[in-house]
């Protein structure tokens, strides 16, 4: 079994160090003739494969995983953006899970701080591209990071470690996406590149419940498809393809894409809808219907979005699973929900401020909270609760000057899909505890690097946090805790 030693650690840095070097050397390359070029080409790939040996001991698992690992180097290095689609690639499909030897090297955060060492790089080099504070969040997420760290340390302090490793996914597809991010186009391959991610995770499901196994040997758990990692739950996967679906649905709708295109989007798209269907969620159902009528209403008209989406939720419940059809306060799958609540405004008041710790609401209850912000308000305080909600706030103001801006226009349509996938992971946060949820982060950074691109193409004024929004979101986590209250009161 391949183990990661110190030494094996040390040579795999070194090698990595000395590639990026060998980056530097082909205008040296030109003046050397063809014979000393061939030589010096072969002296490197010779090194390298000593090297390979050296670290890995001639495993060949650990050498697929080596190459891997340089490859991903190698992406980043020549684009960021290349580094975050990978980096995209590895969360939704999750091939180190599929493959466990592909973990050992934890591909995730090295292609991430891969990513974002290399975004660093060029942005000292490339002046005028750096996208760095440019928004209230750029600020907000280290900050979020930090109360997070802290509502540790003064409750559970061995759990850090936990805190820094888990969190760091959210700075870093935040940042790389507001860092490489400058372009309609490559907006348009991020999106691209998700829907083509979220339509895998879609099929692999749809073969898991015909065959009973689905990508890298997932089951169904009581006839609900789920997938990996951050998708092994029903509830997160069905999350996902309601988020996807209205920017599937940009697509869609486009003039500029041909019919050929409009017709996979319109199968891609029953697609997401079956696979919300055969994950049984009803929060999923419940955000389905309301995301249809959000997105409708812009295109169609009220009546006819208010109709579309009536007509999905009966359809569902109709002839969905029994599951779909109890969506009851007094259901006793609500009931446990409702008492998770009760039990995160406890934690809350005992611990308001910083809250009992991150990721650790299950040691005070043996239920999540199954509501993103009652979990967020349990682990992090009151604090925590307001930069998260602030976040959420700038995301969601962005994206609404923005398409009072834009109108009609392409980055009009666009933000109102974007507008429309914001809302509907929120809905189905509603049920869920998804506080830290990567989709949620990875939204908000296309909002937000949208409202950047058209600020500086169009001399828009840059999003602000200013005292008025500040008020106006202590005024919206007041309410919220006011309004959990008094539906706990009234319906327990």
């Amino acid at each position: 079994m391949f183990a990661l030693t110190p030494h094996r650690l040390s040579l795999m840095l070194a090698g990595i160090a000395g590639l990026g070097a060998v980056w530097f050397l082909p205008p040296w390359l030109k003046r050397l003739s063809q014979t000393w070029r061939v030589v010096f080409i072969g002296s490197i790939l010779t090194v390298l494969g000593g090297w390979f040996i050296l670290v890995t001991g001639g495993d060949p698992q650990a050498m697929l995983v080596l190459l891997i690992l340089l490859l991903s180097f190698l992406i980043a290095l020549l684009r960021p953006i290349a580094a975050l689609l990978f980096y995209l690639a590895l969360i939704y499909i999750r091939p180190q899970e599929i493959y466990p030897s592909l973990g050992v090297l934890k591909p995730v955060a090295l292609t991430g701080f891969m990513g974002m060492g290399m975004w660093a790089l060029r942005t000292a080099v490339e002046r005028g591209r750096s996208r760095f504070l440019r928004t209230p969040n750029d600020l907000m997420l280290p900050l979020f990071w930090a109360i997070a760290l802290i509502s540790v340390l003064t409750n559970d302090p061995k759990l850090w470690k936990q805190v820094i490793t888990s969190f760091m996914d959210k700075p870093v597809v935040h940042f790389l996406i507001l860092g490489t991010i400058f372009t309609m186009r490559r907006l348009k391959l991020i999106i691209l590149a998700l829907l083509i991610y979220t339509v895998t995770l879609a099929a692999g499901g749809i073969w898991q419940h015909f065959t009973g196994i689905g990508l890298g040997g997932q089951t169904p758990i009581e006839g609900r498809i789920r997938a990996l990692g951050i998708f092994s739950d029903p509830n997160d996967l069905a999350q996902a393809f309601v988020t996807c679906l209205p920017l599937l649905a940009w697509f869609i709708f486009e003039e500029e894409y041909p019919i050929a295109v409009k017709a996979l989007g319109s199968v891609i798209g029953g697609a997401l809808i079956y696979g919300i269907y055969l994950t049984g969620s009803r929060g999923g159902v419940l955000s389905l219907a309301a995301v249809i009528g959000l997105y409708a209403r812009r295109r169609f008209g009220t009546i006819i979005a208010v109709a579309l989406a009536a007509l999905m939720l009966i359809g569902m419940i109709s002839l969905g699973p029994s599951r779909l059809g109890r969506i009851s306060a007094r259901d006793e799958s609500a009931q446990g929900r409702l008492e998770a609540w009760w039990a995160g405004l406890e934690m809350f008041k005992s611990h308001p401020i910083f809250g009992v710790g991150y990721s650790r609401f299950t040691e005070y209850h043996y239920l999540v909270a199954h509501n993103s912000f009652v979990h967020v308000l349990a682990e992090m305080g009151f604090v925590g609760a307001f930069i998260w909600l602030a976040m959420i706030y700038c995301a969601a103001k962005s994206l609404l000057e923005l398409i009072a801006y834009a109108g009609e226009s392409e980055e009009g349509r666009i933000g109102y899909a974007l507008l429309s996938a914001l809302a509907g992971f929120l809905l189905s946060s509603l049920f869920l505890s998804r506080s830290y949820n990567i989709l949620l982060y990875l939204i908000m950074a296309l909002s937000l690097s949208l409202r950047v691109m058209i600020s500086e193409r169009k001399g828009v004024e840059e999003i602000r946090f200013t005292t008025f929004d500040a008020i106006t979101v202590l005024g919206m986590e007041v309410s919220l805790i006011a309004g959990v209250y008094l539906l706990l009161k009234f319906t327990t």
